[in-house]
């Protein structure tokens, strides 16, 4: 069986889970940080969305193993506070925290600038720089691609050892 892992509560990534849950029977894992947002169907943005209460709950540390795959939970917060990511076989399921070419918001409540930069610096001293990166927008990238080439992490790049 399937499931729904979620990464935050921005609407635009929950807005279907309530629906696809039920429609599928699937459970969801969602970041313990986030759940009230879920829960009460008012996640980060303009739009109301359909309450869902989630099978479990999630933070940094954690192993779930869903479809026979089991994915160790990041927190990475900066993004929103409760952001978490997803890491199994060289794969990170990153959210909105980091893109091909850019990272997540940091002007929506909950967003922090210092501690985004943090959370990314964080992943890429934890995984290797072929960890392919599977981000909430966009194309697929790698974290060693992101610190060479990605304009807002010139300062990771600055301090990264040769």
């Amino acid at each position: 069986m399937g499931g729904i892992l979620v990464t935050h509560t921005d609407v635009d990534h929950v807005a279907g889970v309530a629906a696809l849950a039920d429609g599928t029977g699937a459970e969801v894992w969602a970041p313990v940080g986030e759940i009230d947002a879920l829960r009460e169907g008012r996640p980060r943005g303009p739009f109301p969305v359909q309450p869902h209460d989630p099978a479990h709950t999630v933070s940094g540390g954690d192993e779930v193993t869903v479809a026979g795959i089991t994915f160790e939970v990041v927190d990475v917060p900066g993004h929103s506070a409760g952001h978490v990511a997803f890491h199994a076989d060289g794969a990170l399921f990153s959210g909105d925290v980091v893109f091909a070419g850019s990272v997540g918001r940091v002007d929506l409540p909950g967003g922090d600038w210092e501690t985004l930069l943090e959370s990314i610096r964080t992943l890429l001293e934890r995984f290797g720089p072929e960890t392919t990166v599977y981000p909430g927008h966009g194309p697929a990238t790698t974290l060693g691609r992101e610190l060479a080439t990605n304009p807002f992490l010139r300062e990771l790049r600055a301090a990264a050892p040769e």
